[in-house]
């Protein structure tokens, strides 16, 4: 009986030192985000920008991707255009 006890505290343990593993590691990964915004800002509204208390949304981050995929998209037409639809005086 006294074996039981003994091996549940030390389950509980490993779980508790699990959980505390885990609080530590997302607590230093922010500290770590934080500090290298503000070691890669410019200035102070720079570092604002960059910091985690403006981080975009998800609905703002697809917004974003989406904008690109159309940038990316109009680049790519560019550059399938042939020389002679090209705009402008050839030069000779």
């Amino acid at each position: 009986m006294e074996n039981m006890i003994l091996i549940g505290i030390l389950i509980l343990f490993a779980i508790f030192l699990f959980g505390v593993n885990i609080y530590d590691r997302r607590a230093s990964r922010k500290r770590e985000d934080d500090l290298i915004s503000a070691v890669m800002a410019k200035n102070l509204s720079e570092y604002v920008l960059a910091s985690e208390h403006l981080t975009p949304t998800t609905r703002e981050k697809l917004k974003k991707i989406r904008e690109e995929n159309k940038l990316a998209l109009k680049a790519k037409k560019m550059d399938d255009k042939k020389p002679h639809e090209e705009e402008g005086i050839p030069v000779t």
